[in-house]
């Protein structure tokens, strides 16, 4: 149960960082929902599973915007 809190935890804190970089919350809060629900079903080390899920969608929004975002 506690690890619904920390997905849920984590979707909404990217949503939030997503808005501030001016990109879609929608999408980055889904895809890191995604994340980490899938790192939490493949690996077997509590928190930290949900933590990884949550580190590659950060590192993913850092080179989607330097790749795509505003120039300038």
């Amino acid at each position: 149960m506690l690890g619904w809190i920390v997905i849920a935890g984590c979707t909404v804190l990217m949503y939030r960082v997503a808005e501030i970089e001016r990109l879609s919350g929608l999408v980055w809060g889904a895809i890191t929902f995604a994340l980490c629900f899938g790192c939490a079903a493949t690996i077997p080390i509590p928190f930290v599973n949900i933590l990884i899920g949550l580190i590659i969608s950060f590192v993913a929004m850092t080179i989607y915007n330097a790749k795509y975002g505003e120039p300038g």
